[in-house]
């Protein structure tokens, strides 16, 4: 006879509730997930949580690519890498990629197909090592804040919780980063790192090649000058030359009348003292 077994009690397992997606938040990126590494050196101000760390030059080059387009708006990428140290996550922009071919209009920026063509053509040769951590534009004159415009590009193509965005007012001079906190944009200070000994040195290299070109320049322009007057002179010396050597042969000829220039007391005085008497008297 056979066995039956007893029904179970205990009801079969719910299915799972949606569990609502976590906020973006830069400071809970997981850390295991990053390399371990020390802020660059000379770099002092960290702060607790996600820190955003730009290489020196970096904000230079975006403020050269917004005062080249005062009016309009010019955007790019910043390119670099996600890292954690004993205080959390951190970000270092090693480089920008300007955004070539986008749509720019006073207050709002585009990323066209032509502009991420350019991207990722760059990504795949230069900075193969390295990541798109976030975006860049401009709002000249108008401050810095992250327009419906601007948080519908960080959401949708910058919407890593460790993607940021960095606004650059080249005319008013300020500048900003909004970093993903708690599911919204906020803006949070930045550090820059010091220019290194051989960028100071390249620096300073260019500045003295800069000035000693401009110095041969103003040398090459006054021996132009110098040349050119020297030239004058000798042209204007030939022309007075030629034009007494006309005058004296036509009097000789007789077709200019000596009595007739003689007329002219200028012409008189003259000779007589040079010569003691007139040379024109008959």
């Amino acid at each position: 006879m056979g066995v039956t077994q007893p029904k179970s009690k205990i009801a079969p397992p719910a299915p799972p509730e949606d569990v609502p997606e976590a906020p973006r938040d830069a400071d809970r990126i997981p850390m295991n997930q990053w390399l371990r590494r020390a802020l660059p050196k000379g770099v002092t101000g960290r702060g607790p949580g996600f820190q955003v760390v730009f290489a020196a030059g970096v904000v230079d080059d975006i403020r050269a690519h917004g005062l080249s387009s005062p009016e309009a708006e010019v955007c790019g990428v910043l390119v670099g890498n996600v890292y954690c140290d004993n205080r959390g996550p951190w970000c270092r922009v090693a480089a920008n990629i300007r955004g070539n071919g986008a749509a720019g209009r006073n207050a709002q920026v585009t990323f066209t197909g032509e502009t991420w063509a350019h991207i990722n053509g760059l990504m795949d040769t230069k900075f193969r090592e390295d990541r798109i951590v976030g975006w860049y534009h401009t709002h000249p004159g108008f401050g810095i804040f992250l327009s419906e415009m601007d948080l519908f590009i960080q959401e949708n193509f910058f919407g890593e919780p460790w993607q940021i965005a960095y606004v650059d007012d080249p005319k008013d001079g300020d500048r900003g980063v909004f970093v993903w906190e708690k599911g919204a944009a906020v803006r949070r200070a930045h550090l820059i790192e010091p220019p290194s000994a051989a960028a100071v040195s390249a620096a300073s290299a260019k500045a003295i090649d800069e000035v000693a070109a401009v110095a041969r320049e103003r040398f090459d322009r006054r021996e132009r000058r110098a040349r050119h007057l020297k030239l004058l002179r000798r042209s204007l010396g030939g022309v007075a030359l030629v034009a007494v050597l006309t005058f004296c042969g036509l009097i000789y000829s007789g077709i200019i009348p000596r009595q007739r220039v003689m007329s002219l007391m200028p012409v008189r005085w003259v000779s007589e003292k040079i010569m003691g008497h007139s040379t024109f008297s008959r």
